[in-house]
Parts: C-alpha cells; sequence; structure tokens
C-alpha cells in the first residue's frame, strides 16, 4: 500500500476531509502495526521507529539495512525479536494473562515521525488482536466502566501511562529541544500553533483502543483539528452517545459481513462507512469457501448476531453443543488461529470447552444486565447451532464458523485462492460503494440453514436491531 501521508494534513497542517488517500495511508498504517514492517515508512522519509509491545517500548529500527553488515543483522534481529513477542508470549505470561487479565499488559502499537516542514507528524499504529491466548482477555472484558468498555479502556489507560517512555529523538533534534516524548506531543497539541499534527490508524482492537485514546486525549484538552484517525472493523467502545469534539477526528470501515464492528459496548466513536456486501463480493472475498454449503449456512448465522450480548449467547450455545459433541480432533484444526488452544483442546477438552462456556456466560450476563441465560433464546441458539453440526457434521460446521467470522474481518492478507482481504477492498475498487453516515450498519440477509433435516426454520422479523454505529446524519458536521 501507499505511505503517502499528503491526504491527512495538508502542508500547513489543516487537517484535510476523510477521502480515499486518508482511508489508504490508514490502512499501510494499520497493517504495519501488526508485522512491525515500516521498511515503506521508512523509505518514505518516516524517523522515530519503535513500537511498544509487552511493556516494553523496542527503539531504534533501522530498515534501510544498516551502514554494516552489522548493522543490518542488529536491526534484523530486533525486527524478528518484536514480531515474535507480539505473537507467541512464554507459556508463563500466557497463563498469567488468562488468569490475571488486570496485570498484565496487553497493548502494542508502532510509532514513528516525519518532517513535514511546518509540522512534524506523529503517526501511531495500534496493533489488533493478535494470536496469543491472552490478547483476547480485554475484548470479552465488556462490563462498563466510566461509560466506556472495561476491557478496551485498560489497553488505552497503558498506552496513556507509557506516553512518557515513547520518545521521538530525530523531532527532538529538528525541533532543537532536548528531547520529545509522546506527552510532550500531546501537551503541545492543546495549543493553537502546535508543531505536531498526529494521525492514528488501527483494525479490530486497535481501532477500538484508537476510538478511547481520541476521545480522552480531546477532554484532556488536545484540539481536535491536530489530530486525525482511520479505523477498520471496529468495536464499539462507549456505553453513552458521547457527542466529543473527537467525532470530528474519526473515520470507520466496516463490512456489512464482519461481526466484530457489531459487539463490544454499544457505540462507536465517529463517522461510520458502511460496505453492504453482496454474492459477487463474498464470492471474490471469500474464494473456494463462498462455495461450501457449510460455509454460507455459518455466515448466515453469524450476520444474525447484532449486538454483544446476542453474540456472546451465541457463543455459549455454541460451546454446550461441543461439550455435547463426542470428541473429534477435526475440531481442533478450526481453532488453530489461537496460540496453544488446538493443544488445549485435544488434552483437556471437556475442562477447557467449560471454562471458555463460563466465560461467555459470563460475559453475557455482563453485556446484557440480565440476572440470569434467558432459557428460550439459550435454547433457540443451541438448536441453532445443532441443526449446522448435524447437517454438515461437527468439525466443518464449527470449523465454517470460525472461518466466515475470520474472512469477513481480514484486513490486509489474502486469502488461500489469492483474493483480496475485504478491508483493503474497500480502501481500492470497493471505495465508491461505500456508504457513509448510517445510523446502523447494512446487514445483507443469507439463507439460514435447516433448524432439522428436511425442515425448515421459521425466520423471525428481521428488525433494524443492531445499536446506532455513528452520527445522525442531521448532527454531522
Amino acid at each position: 500500500m501507499i505511505v503517502d501521508p499528503a491526504g491527512v494534513f495538508d502542508l500547513n497542517g489543516a487537517r484535510l476531509p476523510f477521502g480515499q488517500d486518508m482511508a489508504v495511508f490508514g490502512h499501510a498504517v494499520a497493517a504495519a502495526a501488526y508485522s512491525v514492517d515500516l521498511t515503506a515508512f521508512q523509505a518514505a522519509g518516516f524517523g522515530d521507529l519503535s513500537c511498544r509491545v509487552n511493556s516494553d517500548i523496542m527503539t531504534g529500527f533501522d530498515f534501510s539495512g544498516g551502514a554494516t553488515l552489522r548493522d543490518s543483522l542488529s536491526s534484523a534481529a530486533q525486527t524478528l525479536m518484536a514480531r515474535a513477542r507480539m505473537r507467541f508470549p512464554t507459556p508463563a505470561a500466557q497463563l498469567r494473562g488468562s488468569l490475571y487479565p488486570d496485570d498484565n499488559d496487553h497493548a502494542k502499537a508502532v510509532f514513528m515521525s516525519l518532517d513535514r516542514g511546518a509540522y512534524t507528524l506523529i503517526v501511531i499504529g495500534f496493533t489488533g488482536t493478535m494470536m496469543r491466548l491472552d490478547d483476547w482477555v480485554p475484548n470479552f472484558d465488556v462490563r462498563d466502566e466510566e461509560d466506556w468498555h472495561r476491557g478496551f479502556l485498560n489497553l488505552t489507560k497503558e498506552i496513556e501511562e507509557a506516553e512518557e517512555k515513547i520518545s521521538f529523538p530525530e523531532a527532538a533534534a529538528r525541533l532543537g529541544t532536548a528531547s520529545c516524548t509522546l506527552r510532550d506531543v500531546m501537551d503541545e497539541c492543546a495549543r493553537e500553533n502546535a508543531r505536531f499534527r498526529v494521525f492514528f490508524a488501527g483494525h479490530s482492537q486497535g481501532a477500538a483502543v484508537m476510538q478511547i485514546y481520541a476521545s480522552r486525549l480531546v477532554e484532556r484538552g488536545v484540539r481536535p483539528e491536530h489530530i486525525a484517525g482511520i479505523g477498520f472493523a471496529p468495536p464499539s467502545v462507549s456505553y453513552e452517545r458521547r457527542h466529543s469534539d473527537a467525532e470530528e477526528c474519526l473515520c470507520h470501515f466496516i463490512s456489512s459481513d464482519d461481526l466484530v464492528p457489531r459487539v463490544g459496548a454499544r457505540y462507536h466513536v465517529g463517522e461510520c462507512r458502511v460496505l453492504p456486501m453482496t454474492d459477487a463480493f463474498r464470492a471474490a472475498l471469500y474464494g473456494r469457501d463462498w462455495k461450501k454449503p457449510a460455509f454460507r449456512a455459518a455466515l448466515g448465522l453469524t450476520t444474525r448476531l447484532r449486538t454483544s450480548a446476542e453474540a456472546l449467547l451465541f457463543t455459549t450455545a455454541m460451546l454446550d453443543c461441543l461439550v455435547r459433541e463426542q470428541f473429534d480432533p477435526a475440531v481442533a484444526e478450526g481453532a488453530s488461529f489461537l496460540t496453544g488452544l488446538r493443544r488445549a483442546i485435544s488434552e483437556k477438552r471437556d475442562q477447557y470447552l467449560g471454562r471458555l462456556r463460563n466465560a461467555a456466560a459470563a460475559g453475557y450476563l455482563a453485556a446484557s444486565g440480565e440476572a440470569e441465560l434467558p432459557p428460550a433464546r439459550l435454547t433457540a441458539c443451541r438448536r441453532s447451532v445443532r441443526a449446522l453440526f448435524a447437517r454438515y457434521g461437527t468439525a466443518e460446521g464449527f470449523v465454517s464458523l470460525v472461518q466466515c467470522i475470520r474472512l469477513a474481518h481480514r484486513l490486509a492478507a489474502p486469502h488461500a485462492d489469492g483474493g483480496p482481504a475485504v478491508y483493503h477492498l474497500m480502501v481500492t475498487d470497493g471505495w465508491p460503494l461505500t456508504v457513509c453516515g448510517l445510523e446502523e450498519p447494512l446487514i445483507s440477509p443469507l439463507a439460514l440453514p435447516d433448524t432439522a433435516a428436511g425442515k425448515p426454520v421459521r425466520k423471525r422479523p428481521r428488525g433494524r436491531g443492531l445499536p446506532p454505529m455513528a452520527r445522525r446524519p442531521e448532527r454531522r458536521r
């Protein structure tokens, strides 16, 4: 992707309207937050390349090859170490993160700066959920804290606490100051004549942290005209409708098939642009999976889930069904995207699935505010899952559920058939088809599987259902 920041702020520092150039640049930043590959950014003139992972700030990245072979090897080793630590913590760290989520650091991000003449551009890419099991813990902590999603708020506070440790020495040298930290940047951005502009980008969990961080910065006094952000597949983060100046700084991209933007809290912060999915898009984006009846049936189930509570109740029902099924090693293959989960299922299946089930049920109660699981709705969810498993087999049914969620959520990596990721398509060929300013995302209807062999499902009425996703058009500026 192109790494030209000219579509974000003009040469005088004025924030430009949300457009395709800003979206393309944001996509490049969000993708780099996963890969920690900042080669293209360094080639475009960016410096102060660093990242935060596991509460440590890793600085001094050099993707230019270095002056000597030793420099090149040292830089390559540092990059590989950062990627490894993002993806695969030690077993002790993973266990600690699962058992004591409040005491474990999860927030990860990349940082860089660029001299734009009249100002210095600071770019922050927030990393989304990685393969580590403990990275998923904050996503399911849906309790209300300060009207925010508690898990995402805790991640945001970790970034805030690290502001004094994140430094930009090259920017400091250009400005003639002894040092320049992220805290210094944000303090100066509270002034009208600030010498900095800040751009954020993130995917999934990273887009959630971006929303809360930007909102809290504005509350701290940062002027909204000095910041901008692009989010991809963002979960909702707020439990109250916020009429904050941060709304005008952020823009999010959402695929109508993607479950993640429909879960979290209740509301997003910022403008949302939605790509209504069609069968032609699905054929291109999902490849050979789209041709499989089990995949279509699973997608039909996930597109009906419209809130965090519904998704967590469905997850509880699915885990109930897995516990009751005779163990099939192939079922574990569908969960291999989480480090260690395949082994856990194969060695201590019932115990592990039971713990996951209890966590999902607790999450539902927290998200819904109900005192107990609703028996009728839980039974209906189980019936849908059992119908899928009965028709296509437990292994294929479960793998299809996992796969349809993953493919609809991909940021950059193409699928096995070489087709584009959905959020790459949205900032390129699909840009003209995105719909802006919707109160809620579009959900494209799909046929649902039979509740029993030869017995058609009774479809309930399709209301609008989903929580509001963006500001109402009449309130847009």
